[in-house]
């Protein structure tokens, strides 16, 4: 997905959707290493919980973005839980097909560049920059690996 992305062929469109996929995908590395904690052996989850918190650390908005993204219509209806302050007066101006449109969610391409830009309100935006977070999950997917092997 990623070699998807950062194609110089793909169009807006199909960068736009391989960034959400990729947005779901590399939490679902996430949520896969809190597991793997749960159930490793005692020795392992010290390297295990030490790669989670430098995952976490590396891509800030992933879980949020994941949430916006998978739950939608809670946030469309003001009551979505990222944010503490709700605006359901912005959401209740745009209507339900217009929610994700550029204005709401946009891709960056540039210059090396490729971001999944996502706007909960005006001036209040959650960034996921796929390169980072690409290696950022490879690195925890490896680490998980590594403490199950050993």
């Amino acid at each position: 997905m990623q070699k998807r992305i950062v194609d110089g062929d793909s169009g807006v469109g199909t960068r736009r959707g391989d960034m959400y996929l990729f947005a779901m995908a590399v939490r679902q590395v996430l949520r896969f290493a809190e597991l793997a904690l749960r159930v490793a052996p005692e020795d392992s989850r010290g390297l295990i919980g030490q790669a989670i918190s430098a995952f976490e650390a590396t891509a800030p908005d992933l879980k949020n973005i994941r949430d916006v993204l998978d739950h939608f219509d809670e946030y469309i209806m003001g009551t979505g839980r990222t944010y503490e302050a709700k605006t359901p007066e912005y959401w209740s101006e745009n209507s339900l097909a217009s929610v994700f449109v550029t204005t709401q969610m946009w891709a960056v391409a540039t210059d090396g560049v490729y971001e999944l830009h996502l706007s909960l309100a005006p001036e209040k935006y959650l960034v996921l920059d796929v390169l980072r977070e690409a290696g950022a999950a490879r690195t925890l997917a490896d680490t998980v690996h590594k403490a199950f092997d050993e």
